[in-house]
């Protein structure tokens, strides 16, 4: 299904910012219920912020990271939560281009608006039969899942092999675990993910043992999932601390102190607002640079092929004939890889104090739960603390990388 009349990059840009008031109005809401607004799951659909990342076709752009990161930082500036889930599910349509396309026809064939969350595998194993593979275990942290039809379980062991799977499972068919109450990003709805004694078949199952069931998409976007994906998380924080920079601005215009002087008055609040905005500018700088250079490298990548297009070798393809990737280097090795995730966390690293720094001069006015430049502060927290943009590991591994360590 090829998709008519593409819009702009422009124009998905400009439906993001617009939508920014409502997403703030429901802030609350999602923060307060754990999950995303369905009405703000609905907008998202209708302005087709979904189909940036999904192939042409089944109804999507095939757009660039950088037209993804520019969606994301509007909508975390509206609502950190909905940014997170968004940024997450947006991206997912590239891992399952590394399934295959028969996944992805059972995916979106009958259902084009169909979301696919993701888990990482905590506990249990699968066991290879006839025609697939049969497994318990739980995976986590499988955000938006509460609003997808799909989701993908990374890293799950297979008994009696040292074979790593990558299933495909219908949301249907899993149970989602109340795990998720966390002092920021509440809204996420990161829930754990239970399945027991589920059968997978093989067009499902990605493993780097099988090439991609019907073959992959090949377009510059999918040339990268490792490296972009990174700075889907950090597009939020920096959109974020945007977002706070209006609200802790608007705030103080009409504060009166204590003695009943007009508080933007005061030279000390003037420096940390300017003081925000230098960083919050020089962190979505910092992102947009990496990004542009990003897609301006992998315009001219091979194309990809393999379980996704990111080992080394060949796969045959749909007429048998080998495929040579051109020793395109592995995802995630090397030392670009090590300075795109150091500019990843420093931004997002600036964007938390950016955050940081209004919410000490908003004052103890601003301590009730329900507060949004609290809620900013809260949301910053728990964002800055995930893994994939740590500030400690990604300075560390540049560091290493410097030196020339191992």
């Amino acid at each position: 299904m090829k998709t008519d009349n593409i819009p702009s990059p422009d124009q998905l840009i400009e439906s993001a910012h617009d939508m920014i008031p409502g997403l703030r109005e429901r802030a609350l809401e999602c923060d307060q219920s754990g999950r995303i607004p369905e009405a703000t799951i609905r907008e998202l659909i209708d302005n087709n912020l979904f189909n940036i990342t999904k192939p042409c076709r089944y109804g999507g752009y095939e757009m660039g990271w950088d037209v993804f990161g520019e969606v994301v930082m509007k909508i975390g500036s509206g609502c950190a939560s909905t940014g997170w889930v968004f940024s997450v599910l947006g991206q997912h349509p590239l891992l399952a281009n590394r399934i295959g396309i028969d996944v992805m026809d059972e995916i979106w064939n009958d259902n084009p608006d169909a979301l696919i969350a993701a888990s990482k595998h905590q506990s249990g194993t699968f066991k290879k039969v006839d025609g697939g593979y049969v497994g318990s275990g739980i995976s986590t942290f499988a955000s938006g899942c509460l609003h997808s039809d799909w989701v993908l379980v990374g890293g799950a062991p297979v008994e009696d092999s040292d074979e790593v799977l990558g299933p495909m499972l219908p949301i249907g068919d899993v149970e989602i675990m109340d795990s998720w109450h966390s002092i920021g990003l509440n809204g996420t709805g990161s829930h754990h993910i239970k399945y027991e004694d589920i059968f997978v078949p093989d067009h499902r199952a990605r493993s780097p043992k099988k090439p991609p069931s019907g073959g992959i998409i090949d377009a510059p976007l999918y040339r990268t999932t490792g490296l972009g994906v990174p700075f889907g998380l950090s597009t939020v924080l920096v959109g974020l601390a945007a977002g706070a920079l209006e609200i802790f601005a608007e705030k103080m215009k009409s504060r009166k102190s204590r003695a009943g002087v007009s508080v933007a008055d005061f030279q000390s609040l003037q420096m940390r607002i300017g003081e925000s905005a230098a960083e919050i500018d020089a962190a979505r700088s910092l992102i947009r640079s990496h990004l542009k250079s990003l897609m301006e490298t992998v315009e001219n990548a091979p194309a990809p092929t393999g379980s996704g297009g990111f080992e080394h070798g060949t796969w045959p393809d749909q007429a048998g004939k080998g495929i040579e990737n051109h020793n395109w280097p592995k995802r995630g090795t090397g030392d670009d890889s090590a300075h795109i995730a150091l500019a990843n966390s420093y931004a997002a690293t600036m964007a938390h104090n950016a955050i940081e720094r209004l919410s000490y001069a908003a004052g103890a006015s601003d301590l009730s739960m329900e507060d949004a430049l609290l809620r900013c502060l809260r949301d910053s927290t728990a964002g800055i603390r995930q893994y994939g943009i740590n500030w400690d590991i990604a300075r560390t591994r540049a560091g290493r990388s410097f030196l020339e360590l191992d």
